[in-house]
């Protein structure tokens, strides 16, 4: 705004003081001019001639020239309408200014209200000269810019209050208190200029120990910065700098946190430390779940712990394997190939035991019935048996028995066995699949081990037949073949 040109009548200094009383009245004044014209009378009387010398001295006090004031009781009407409005003003004036006082226009009135009071007492003056035109106008302008100050003081509160955060946000402290200071003087309830002045009065102690906990976090005292930062909030939470600031050394505590236990992660894992690889895994995934790296990490050690369950499986099949228990060695296998499809080891050790199995099976099954082994072409059979067996790597012990024994049957089942017939020399003795015998009293024949059929004839005789077993290895056994039952 502005300042508009003061009104000074003569004599008037603006050393007169910077506020009026409200207990000035249009009677004051009358009485006031009342004074000045008997006073003025006697000097006319006292010094005759004084008067015209008087007017023909020019004055140092006024500059312009005011035409002397009519005897009391002689006020022209113009006059008397202009000490009127005047009066009507000053008392209107005088009401605003009590109304500033309740609403204490002084504490943030600032260079207006001290304008409205200069102009007042300018007014003032030319009262007490008469000059009710320009009292009026004096009046007049202060009463208007009186009233505006008191019209826009909640406009004037909202910028003291802006301008006072701005200036906090600036660190200007000085700055800052002094306009939440005008904002209390207007409102004293409003808890925004409070607060406002309460964090304008710690701010130069918050900056300074905002400077040192930036200066502490440069240094790499992270821990140091980060409890500077808490101390200054305590002062005052709303400091922007400093929650950013606390902020920031929390994301970099956390960044170093974070990269310290991945480095422990991967040291484990390298290790072969699984179970602490684990439980630093689910650390990480607490502090940043759902992070790339985190991510990363997991895809590795679920890698690594896969494998090793699988080492644990696989020395379980090879330690089954080693006992010859094809079966359980297989079904581990086949459980290794079910968590880990591609496992090289699973592959090859499920195709060995499912061989091996299917090996021991035949060999139990050859060595438990010998006796197939009389027909040539089960004892063909087994011989290939027996050679597939034989190079077959590598051999436990129950292999090389199964080996052993199945050798012996083999070759006890192509061994021939001699054998006795005993007959009346009357039956014709046949063998199935060997041949005719003939008529004989005792006949000794040698033969594979394995069952015959013999069978007698006679005529007028009934037929008799006997199937009888030749052991392997079995002493000379005498068997008796005649028709004894007429027909």
């Amino acid at each position: 705004m502005n300042e508009k040109p003061h009104l000074s009548p003569p004599g008037y200094s603006r050393d007169q003081g910077s506020e009026r009383r409200v207990s000035r009245t249009p009677l004051f004044i009358s009485i006031l001019f009342i004074v000045l014209l008997v006073g003025a009378g006697a000097v006319l009387f006292l010094l005759p001639g004084g008067l015209k010398k008087i007017e023909n001295t020019p004055s140092l006090l006024a500059p312009v020239q005011q035409p002397a004031p009519p005897p009391s009781g002689q006020e022209t009407a113009a006059q008397k309408s202009g000490n009127n409005e005047a009066d009507q003003l000053l008392e209107t004036l005088l009401g605003l200014q009590v109304r500033g006082r309740v609403e204490n226009i002084s504490g943030w009135g600032g260079e207006i209200y001290q304008k409205v009071l200069d102009t007042m007492t300018v007014g003032d003056g030319y009262m007490a000269e008469r000059n009710y035109s320009e009292a009026a106008s004096a009046y007049r302008m202060s009463i208007n810019e009186l009233g505006g100050l008191l019209d826009s003081k909640e406009t004037i509160f909202q910028t003291v209050m802006e301008e006072g955060h701005q200036a906090m946000a600036a660190g200007n402290s000085e700055k800052a208190s002094n306009n939440f200071a005008k904002g209390l003087a207007i409102d004293p309830s409003s808890s925004e200029a409070k607060k406002g002045a309460g964090r304008a009065a710690s701010l130069d102690r918050v900056l300074g120990m905002f400077g040192e906990a930036v200066t502490l976090q440069k240094s790499g005292d992270l821990g140091g910065a980060e409890a500077k930062y808490v101390q200054l909030l305590s002062l005052d939470k709303e400091f922007l700098q400093g929650r950013e600031g606390l902020t920031r050394v929390r994301k970099e505590i956390d960044e170093q946190t974070f990269q310290a236990e991945m480095s422990s992660f991967y040291q484990a894992v390298d290790a072969g430390h699984l179970a602490h690889a684990r439980s630093s895994l689910k650390l990480l995934e607490t502090m940043r779940s759902g992070d790339k790296q985190v991510a990363i990490a997991g895809r590795i050690l679920g890698e690594k712990e896969l494998s090793a369950q699988v080492a644990v499986m696989r020395e379980e099949a090879e330690k089954l394997s080693e006992a010859e228990k094809w079966q359980d060695a297989l079904t581990m296998y086949k459980k290794i190939l079910a968590i880990a499809p591609e496992s090289l080891s699973g592959v090859n050790g499920q195709t060995m035991a499912s061989k091996r199995l299917k090996l021991d099976i035949a060999l139990v099954d050859t060595i438990a019935r010998p006796s197939r082994l009389q027909d040539d072409a089960q004892r063909a059979a087994a011989v290939k048996l027996l050679s597939y067996a034989q190079q077959t790597e590598p051999k436990g012990s129950l292999l090389l028995s199964q080996l052993n024994r199945l050798e012996e049957l083999i070759t006890f089942a192509a061994t021939p066995v001699a054998i006795r017939l005993e007959s009346d020399n009357s039956t014709d003795v046949a063998i199935y699949h060997v041949g005719r015998m003939g008529q004989f009293f005792s006949r000794k024949i040698v033969l594979k081990p394995g069952k015959y059929t013999i069978v007698g004839t006679r005529s007028g005789y009934r037929d008799i037949r006997k199937t009888v077993e030749i052991a392997p290895g079995s002493g000379i056994k005498s068997f008796l073949i005649q028709c004894e039952e007429p027909i």
